[in-house]
């Protein structure tokens, strides 16, 4: 069940320190075809060699995966986290043809040139997410250290309802396990009100999005790629039925299953998430040493 007690120390981090920076967020112009959009992000933590971009899933801005981001910040890393174009506060992007993920991860490519040039940077992706980094690692290896996959979806063929149903069994799990969280009561204070994901000129590109969750397979080869020229792990809720084994065959890629969560693990659960995280970012960082 979710934390029902916060420590006093907890408390004055939350609503002093971590608070007042979730507040102030900022926008990076991504240059589409001539034009300008702007792009959302959150900056947390204090400066640290370390930096992680947390990149949320289908469905979410970047106020989402705040509270994961919160408890990486405690141990001492400096964390971004982006909203993708139509999402959150971002604009909207010019809605094409989709395929695959490869727009995004452009959009990542132009925000991460702005925002944090010359960085090593340790990537987690939650969920879609995990496809999209996938694909920016492929893209531009030199933005990327490391590459964490998140409870990832999006590397195999499912079917749509399928998934649906496993979206929603996971949603409503999750939701009464985490419900009463006090930390989440204090940081829900401070994050910017966001448009919403499912909002009428949004739609188009949800459906395209999950269209491309269930007919994704390609992106198994790209990650096959990646891993043997970047150090990566898979994390994962034992709870979770959206996210599959992804069949890599490569040593290098890792699997660290998270007894007792489901497929959010950037709510419940976010501090053993946390912890999972910081230690292979502790490895990379060791072994670039």
């Amino acid at each position: 069940m979710a934390r029902k007690q916060l420590s006093d120390e907890e408390k004055i981090i939350l609503e002093t320190r971590v608070g007042p920076q979730l507040q102030k967020e900022e926008f990076a112009l991504i240059p589409i075809n001539g034009k300008n959009y702007k792009m959302s992000y959150c900056k947390i933590g204090n400066d640290n060699k370390d930096v992680i971009v947390l990149l949320p899933g289908f469905g979410s801005g970047w106020t989402g995966i705040s509270l994961l981001g919160v408890e990486l910040a405690k141990l001492g890393y400096r964390v971004f986290m982006p909203s993708l174009l139509g999402y959150g506060n971002s604009d909207n992007p010019p809605m094409y043809r989709y395929s695959d993920f490869l727009c995004e991860a452009s959009w990542l490519h132009a925000w991460t040139s702005k925002v944090l040039p010359d960085k090593g940077i340790h990537w987690v992706g939650h969920s879609m997410a995990s496809p999209i980094i996938t694909e920016l690692a492929a893209m531009s290896p030199d933005k990327v250290a490391s590459l964490i996959l998140l409870d990832p979806v999006g590397f195999q063929r499912r079917g749509m309802t399928e998934l649906a149903v496993k979206f929603v069994t996971n949603g409503i799990g999750h939701a009464i396990d985490f419900a009463g969280d006090p930390r989440w009561e204090i940081l829900k204070k401070f994050l910017p009100k966001e448009k919403s994901p499912f909002a009428k000129d949004r739609i188009k590109q949800r459906i395209s999005e999950w269209k491309r969750l269930c007919n994704n397979g390609y992106v198994l080869i790209e990650l096959r790629k990646v891993v043997k020229e970047k150090p990566a792990r898979c994390i994962f809720g034992e709870n979770d039925s959206l996210a599959l084994v992804i069949d890599v065959d490569c040593d290098r890629f890792w699997y660290v299953p998270l007894p007792g969560l489901w497929h959010n693990t950037t709510m419940f659960g976010s501090e053993e998430t946390a912890k999972a995280i910081g230690s292979f970012v502790t490895y990379v960082s060791h072994q670039d040493t």
